[in-house]
């Protein structure tokens, strides 16, 4: 399907170095529907937050080299301060690896661990 997608916007010219990625296995599937309700499937991405970085690229082999859009999902835990006994949040940024859209193209590039 993304082959075929391709296709069609590179017949205009407008795009003429894009290319399909494969990324990888998805993980959530349609056979979760029967197994985990929406509902919780909804509460949980409900405390999850987006956060977008501009960046201006680098020549790091790690980091796209053109403009870029970082993004990282956090979520705020809540917890007991054994000393103080006082309520405490931390946030927390989830480990998925650099994920990155670039502002010139719209690419979206997906590296889950860089080892260079």
């Amino acid at each position: 399907m993304a082959k075929s997608e391709l296709d069609s916007i590179s017949e205009g010219g407008s795009h003429p170095g894009a290319y399909v990625k494969d990324a990888g296995n998805l993980l959530i599937t349609k056979e979760m529907s029967g197994q985990v309700d929406p509902v919780i499937i909804a509460m949980l991405l409900g405390e999850v937050r987006i956060d977008i970085a501009h960046e201006q690229g680098s020549d790091h082999p790690c980091e796209p080299s053109t403009p870029y859009d970082g993004i990282s999902l956090n979520y705020v835990s809540v917890g007991i301060n054994a000393a103080s006994n006082d309520m405490e949040t931390e946030e927390i940024t989830l480990d998925f690896g650099q994920s990155a859209k670039i502002q010139e193209t719209g690419e979206l590039q997906r590296q889950r661990r860089c080892l260079e």
